[in-house]
């Protein structure tokens, strides 16, 4: 009986660190410091509360912007193109700095 349970309880930390291994291995990707350029988007509601902010890099990819306080700063520059550094996760960039883009006039 105790031989019966030893084994078992041997069977079950092995199946437990197998188990350990292979969600060890399946994490989700990082987030990678990425520098995009593009035109800044915002959404409002009724009331005029920015309720999504977004950077439009082509006519086919956009990021959209964590509302955080850099967000949210990044709303004052609707429609203007900037320069956006920051973390890209999942078509999401959270915005470590932003600068407007100027054109230069010669």
């Amino acid at each position: 009986m105790l031989k019966r349970f030893v084994v078992t309880l041997m069977a079950l930390c092995l199946v437990m660190a197998l188990a350990g291994i292979v969600v060890a291995q399946v994490e989700a990707p990082k987030a990678k410091t990425e520098t995009h350029t593009g035109t800044v988007e915002v959404k409002k509601d009724a009331e005029g509360n920015v309720t999504e902010v977004s950077l439009k890099v082509s006519d086919t990819k956009t990021y959209g912007i964590t509302l955080d306080a850099k967000g949210k700063e990044m709303a004052t520059l609707s429609d203007k193109k900037v320069e956006v550094k920051g973390t890209v996760k999942n078509s999401t960039i959270t915005v470590e700095s932003y600068k407007e883009v100027v054109k230069k006039v010669q």
